[in-house]
């Protein structure tokens, strides 16, 4: 049987850069710190608004949040670098 994938659910990488943006780091932040460039982190925002249907940060980190997407804390995040 052929499975479709979910393509609402946020990556591993959308989630990463909604934490760091949730604990009030710059795009330029979370590009240092997980080692990505800033439009990159732009690029992981801009389709995590559009699958969360939110039209701005905060309301993105909302919805994540209350969709449970941020079950590692923000501190392991930065101590990976990952």
């Amino acid at each position: 049987m052929l499975t479709i994938p979910n393509t609402d659910a946020l990556t591993h990488a959308e989630a990463k850069v909604l934490a760091l943006a949730e604990a009030g780091h710059s795009n330029q932040v979370i590009a240092a710190t997980l080692a990505i460039t800033v439009g990159t982190v732009k690029s992981h925002l801009h389709r995590s608004f559009e699958k969360l249907q939110a039209r701005n940060r905060l309301e993105a980190i909302d919805r994540a949040r209350g969709q449970g997407h941020f079950a590692t804390p923000v501190e392991t995040l930065v101590a990976c670098r990952t």
